[in-house]
């Protein structure tokens, strides 16, 4: 079995090595998402989004992405003529300054989008939103299509009089409709791309296909020929299929034993340089669960000065970062202040990425990025420790 493990997966790393070379010699890996950072962005894909669904957006194609996503994604009944003078919004204001992250007012339709990729959901807030839809529900956007939390949809006070209680079925609310990156918004992409005016219009073109790419990865999935020809080595026989069985059932302990391998050495190498009065270690217990559930549980290390109430923080959230927290009622609070004071390089933040300050250059150990693989070659997790370890020293001010 140990023989037809590496044959399986030499096979597909070969197909790996072909596909990116295919991506360097066409420039497929350039993407302008990824490398600006704002492929996984609430705010930014709004923004992107909202271009593409406003009839006067300049794409060109007036109402043809709108009237598609109603049909694909809304699935609603919205009169063409109405899409066509349709207005759409981003970080629509309400009540008490609340945002709604995408609004669409075509007609009599008022349709409001809340938008969540990584970030948490707020006190109240899909409660506080729902009165604003018209002749619609409220769509809740997230990548895999998950329901919000009570926390927003049942707090005991919304800040809107006119909001009303949603009523919870099953898994759901029925005043809610969750829509999914992974299944919805790549199907209409999809259909937005086999378009004749999208397949002549090149800008057009690819921008839509960048942004599926930045969507796929940050909802783990292949392109698509890739992910076909990984498909048919593994079930080309029994023998690979078992293979690739065997292989998944130890993938989460790996990437666990990286995580504890990571701040394990991050806290020998840091020994020297960082004296506090007690050390608050979380990472083998909160990695043990990480892979687990699609949201992060942050595995860390706390390092405890004096002061009962300061702590410098490495953690993982999807990817690895340090800064400044305040210690209150027990629990880890960000301090910007308290960042400021120790001239964080970042002065408008209490954290950076590490080991450079810059997103694109931390691993993500929830969607495996090329970092995040590197950390598997000795030589480069050697130096991306060191690496840490000289950014800490600059957030120290130390030499």
């Amino acid at each position: 079995m140990l023989n037809t493990v590496q044959f399986l997966l030499q096979k597909v790393a070969a197909a790996n090595r072909a596909y990116d070379e295919i991506d360097k010699n066409t420039g497929a890996g350039f993407n302008v998402f990824r490398i600006s950072g704002i492929g996984s962005r609430e705010v930014n894909i709004c923004r992107v989004l909202r271009e593409l669904l406003d009839p006067e957006g300049s794409h060109g194609r007036g109402a043809l992405y709108l009237d598609l996503f109603n049909k694909i994604v809304l699935r609603m009944n919205i009169p063409y003529g109405d899409l066509c003078r349709a207005n759409v919004v981003t970080e629509y204001i309400i009540a008490q300054d609340r945002r709604i992250d995408l609004y669409i007012q075509a007609g009599d339709y008022f349709i409001p989008i809340e938008v969540k990729i990584y970030a948490k959901d707020q006190k109240n807030q899909c409660r506080d939103y729902y009165p604003y839809a018209r002749n619609s529900n409220l769509y809740y956007l997230t990548r895999y299509g998950s329901s919000p939390t009570e926390f927003s949809t049942n707090a005991e006070k919304a800040c809107d009089e006119e909001a009303k209680n949603l009523t919870r079925i099953e898994e759901g609310y029925v005043e809610i409709t969750n829509i999914s990156f992974s299944e919805h918004i790549l199907a209409w992409l999809t259909a937005c791309l086999k378009q004749e005016e999208t397949i002549c219009v090149a800008p057009v073109r690819e921008t839509l296909l960048q942004l599926m790419t930045v969507i796929r990865g940050f909802t783990n999935q292949l392109e698509d020929k890739r992910g076909m020809e990984i498909q048919q080595i593994i079930t080309s026989s029994s023998e690979n299929m078992r293979a690739a069985v065997d292989t998944a059932r130890v993938i989460n302990k790996c990437k666990y034993d990286m995580i504890v391998k990571l701040f394990e050495a991050l806290e020998k190498e840091l020994a020297p340089i960082l004296t506090p009065r007690k050390i608050s270690k979380d990472y083998i217990e909160q990695a043990s669960t990480f892979y687990d559930q699609k949201n992060s549980t942050f595995p860390g290390i706390s390092w405890i000065g004096n002061c009962e109430e300061k702590c410098f923080r490495i953690e993982i959230n999807y990817r690895l970062y340090a800064g400044f927290y305040a210690l209150r009622d027990g629990t880890l609070k960000g301090d910007e202040q308290l960042a400021k004071s120790y001239n964080m390089p970042d002065s408008d933040s209490y954290w950076c990425y590490l080991p450079r300050a810059n997103e694109n250059d931390s691993p993500n150990f929830k969607e495996p990025n090329t970092v995040f693989f590197n950390l598997f070659d000795e030589v480069f997790f050697n130096d991306f420790i060191h690496e840490c370890v000289e950014r800490i020293r600059l957030i120290f001010m130390l030499s």
